[in-house]
C-alpha cells in the first residue's frame, strides 16, 4: 500500500512540474489597453473618423485656406493636408481642440 501511495506521489510531481514547464513557456495572457493618439505625422495620410476639417482659420490664428491644401485638426494636431488625398502636409501645432 505504501509502494503505491508514493508511485502516486510520484506521478503527481511529474505532471505538475511538466504543468508549470508548459506555463513557464506560454505567452502572457493579452491585456485589453485603452487606445492612445498616436500623433500625426508629416506624409500620413489622415484618418477620415480622426479628421476635422476647418471651416473658419482664424479663429486659430491663421490666414485663409493654401491653394491647393486645406487646414483640419487631425488627433489633436492642427495640420496642412492635402484635400485630394488627405496626406498630411504640415504639423503646425499639436494639442489643438475644435472650436469652429
Amino acid at each position: 500500500m505504501q509502494n503505491t501511495h508514493l508511485i502516486a506521489a510520484g506521478a503527481l510531481a511529474i505532471a505538475l512540474a511538466a504543468l508549470a514547464s508548459t506555463l513557464a513557456g506560454s505567452e502572457p495572457e493579452q491585456v485589453a489597453r485603452p487606445l492612445v493618439p498616436r500623433p500625426i505625422a508629416v506624409g500620413a495620410i489622415a484618418p477620415a473618423a480622426e479628421t476635422h476639417l476647418i471651416e473658419r482659420p482664424g479663429l486659430y490664428g491663421l490666414g485663409p485656406q493654401p491653394v491647393h491644401g486645406r487646414y483640419a485638426i487631425v488627433s489633436d494636431s492642427l495640420v496642412r493636408l492635402d484635400p485630394a488625398t488627405m496626406m498630411v502636409r504640415s504639423v503646425i501645432r499639436r494639442q489643438v481642440h475644435p472650436v469652429d
